[in-house]
């Protein structure tokens, strides 16, 4: 279970450096350095970037990876159902967010982010990962005292 865990606390930790780098880009008005897809400032550049013309989709991206990495170090302090329901829920409207957010790359701007593109695949991990966490039975004091 733990290490389950530890695998969420990491791809969050990946998601809080490409959402942060995003964030600090858009921040400060800085081109993003896009070497991979060229399309990296077309798609920041896009009024899809922006939730309702006012909230920036990488401090949203943001805030979901900081949650996500919160939720996994209370995990790891205490395998509390709730904490693993909250995972699953959290992770699946960051999965449906992140489709979402893919299909209008492709459809609607007619460009691809690799930043985006990298938490698209991270959002997909860290929700097949917070299914396995939720199945994992805990870990009886007993089993833990034995590692």
């Amino acid at each position: 279970m733990h290490s389950r865990v530890l695998s969420v606390i990491a791809l969050a930790t990946f998601g809080i450096i490409d959402a942060g780098y995003l964030s600090w880009a858009r921040f400060t008005g800085s081109s993003l350095s896009c070497n991979i897809l060229n399309g990296c400032n077309v798609v920041a550049a896009s009024p899809e970037s922006v939730l309702f013309g006012i909230m920036p989709l990488s401090y949203l991206g943001l805030l979901f990876y900081i949650g996500i990495f919160a939720l996994g170090v209370l995990l790891l302090v205490q395998d509390a159902k709730l904490f693993r329901v909250l995972l699953v829920l959290a992770t699946l409207g960051g999965f449906l967010a992140s489709v979402y957010f893919t299909y209008l790359q492709a459809f609607v701007i007619n460009a691809f982010c690799i930043y985006c593109l990298t938490s698209a695949v991270l959002s997909t991990l860290l929700f097949g990962f917070s299914i396995w966490v939720y199945y994992t039975k805990e870990e009886s004091p007993a089993s833990v005292a034995e590692l």
